[in-house]
């Protein structure tokens, strides 16, 4: 597929069932087939890129060997979506503590892609709109028609 989005990425989780923060820094990208499928991915920066962490407080490192998210068109409205991570959660914990709540993590996370493309709230109006502007910004100048 085509590579559309390549970049490095920070995050930060909060604390959660008494477990501490941790961050994470990933290179990240997006790669687009014929097909209208795509795969979003990304794995773990090495300690010596450090360097690229923003300034402030570090907190426990965790560590996606790998992650991806594979979104395949299934009809017009529909598609499917296999996710899969390998995590290393940093710090002192067992598996066996840490598996359900990643697990639970990841039905968050597909809860809230739910309310995003139901619209709830409008944030899919919002996100279309700003897509189709990037595109006509890319584009050039050209009549901008919004869903």
């Amino acid at each position: 597929g085509d590579c559309s989005r390549l970049g490095v990425g920070h995050c930060v989780t909060k604390a959660n069932f008494g477990i501490d923060a941790r961050e994470q820094l990933t290179l990240c990208g997006i790669n687009d087939f014929a097909d209208g499928s795509c795969i979003i991915w990304g794995t773990e920066m090495e300690e010596w890129h450090n360097h690229l962490l923003p300034p402030g407080k570090r907190v426990t490192r965790a560590k996606s060997h790998i992650f991806s998210t594979t979104l395949i068109p299934t009809g017009t409205d529909t598609f499917d979506v296999e996710y899969v991570i390998q995590l290393d959660i940093g710090g002192k914990l067992p598996n066996w503590m840490t598996t359900p709540i990643i697990i639970d993590n990841v039905k968050k996370l597909f809860r809230c892609s739910q309310d995003f493309f139901l619209n709830k709230d409008g944030e899919l109006e919002k996100f279309l709109i700003q897509k189709a502007e990037r595109t006509a910004q890319m584009q050039g100048p050209s009549l901008l028609m919004t869903p």
